[in-house]
């Protein structure tokens, strides 16, 4: 990320932060830092999303470095994820078009790219970052129909038809405590079922996706 673009981001005023903790069954296999933020006024207008996620295990340690850019009307508009620790650093950069989205991989030795056929409402995910779900809860609302979002799930290059339905307030465990949340499900032919939890005020609480035996939870401090 540029310094003027890094200094930009932080400059504005977030809408929410915090730290997720990921968990294997109870193991802790990685963190989160995410953080949202409400951009300019009239055509400049939109929401930025950074986050970082840092997985580790015996042998290395992968950081996932997403920015996602949302126009005024919570389409993506651009993005861009730093990815280092693995063979080669991997920068993958996102630009939207009519019925399509571009990815292009670049790192030192290859160049490729891929173009998606996909359909508005869209939102940018990844199978290892788990922030930007909370935009998907965006595109519904409580006691309403479910809603077909096209999924484009970065690292992959692949995208899917998600449907995503809004249950409203539900009783569920964070940190070990009982709380009651409002429960967004999120459902897909190869990512299965996603449980999105979020606090009355929309801020990010907790994912879980039962398929990876994954769960993120916001650190109570955060």
């Amino acid at each position: 990320m540029s310094l003027i673009l890094l200094c930009s981001v932080l400059a504005q005023t977030p809408i929410d932060e915090g730290t997720l903790v990921v968990r294997a069954d109870t193991h802790e296999v990685a963190r989160e830092t995410f953080r949202l933020t409400e951009r300019g006024q009239g055509a400049s207008s939109g929401w930025t999303l950074t986050a970082s996620t840092r997985w580790s295990d015996s042998t290395r340690t992968l950081v996932i470095a997403p920015l996602v850019e949302l126009s005024a009307d919570t389409e993506p508009a651009r993005l861009q994820f730093e990815v280092t620790g693995g063979p080669t650093p991997l920068r993958i950069l996102g630009q939207p078009g009519r019925g399509r989205f571009t990815i292009r991989f670049l790192s030192p030795k290859v160049e490729r790219a891929r173009e998606l056929a996909v359909e508005p409402p869209m939102t940018i995910l990844d199978d290892s970052v788990f922030a930007p779900f909370l935009l998907v809860a965006w595109r519904v609302r409580v006691d309403a129909a479910p809603r077909v979002v096209s999924g484009v799930f970065v690292h992959a290059a692949r995208s899917e038809q998600l449907n995503v339905t809004d249950r409203g307030p539900e009783a569920t465990s964070l940190n070990h405590d009982s709380v009651t949340l409002r429960h967004v499900v999120i459902s897909g032919p190869v990512i299965g079922l996603v449980h999105l939890w979020l606090a009355t005020s929309g801020r990010l609480m907790k994912v879980e996706i039962p398929s990876r035996g994954l769960i993120a939870e916001r650190l109570p401090s955060s």
